[in-house]
């Protein structure tokens, strides 16, 4: 879809191909970070519509949201795995589990421990943001104190959110390069 938008913008200023190619680059890059910042609120919306305020609908949207990444680059993973370590672990006359096992999960183990780490980092921060649209936790909090005006307990959310994501980016970090 976002190609045929670039497309069209092309052929509209096709005398100046390097105007047209900016335009086009641009639409692009601004319509692919709406839509990606878009769904993980719309969900959360419409899980708030579906079951109510509250936790569920945040679990709900990051999960929805979560579950096809992941399952993304983990197929990925999986897919590009090298071939030797399975061709050898079928040669011994393993069966299908202990190919898996022996000659799969040792080569993805590091690249889904990162995505992980990842998702679990992203999650934490969206976190925030979900509460903000009535989806429970600290965002919710947070929207509450602007309300009504307490700007001191508005800062100290604020510093216990930095804190929380400076702490998580930081043990992720070690995680990584543990990994």
């Amino acid at each position: 879809m976002l190609d045929y938008i670039n497309i069209i913008i092309k052929s509209i200023f096709v005398e100046n191909m390097i105007f047209a190619y900016f335009l086009g680059m641009c639409s692009y890059l601004a319509i692919s970070k709406t839509v990606k910042t878009s769904v993980g609120m719309g969900a959360a919306v419409i899980f708030v519509a579906a079951v109510g305020f509250g936790m569920l609908p945040g679990v709900l949207a990051l999960g929805l949201h979560s579950i096809g990444m992941v399952g993304k680059f983990f197929a990925e993973a999986i897919e590009h795995a090298h071939p030797s370590p399975i061709e050898a672990a079928e040669a011994v006359g393993g069966t299908k589990v202990q190919v898996i096992f022996h000659g799969i999960i040792p080569q993805v183990l590091p690249q889904f421990g990162d995505v992980t780490m990842y998702r679990w980092e992203y999650n934490f921060r969206q976190s925030t943001v979900m509460g903000m649209v009535g989806a429970g936790g600290i965002g919710t909090e947070l929207v509450g104190s602007l309300r009504i005006l307490d700007y001191e307990q508005v800062s100290a959310i604020l510093i216990v959110i930095l804190a929380s994501v400076t702490i998580v980016d930081g043990l992720s970090n070690i995680l990584r390069r543990r990994l």
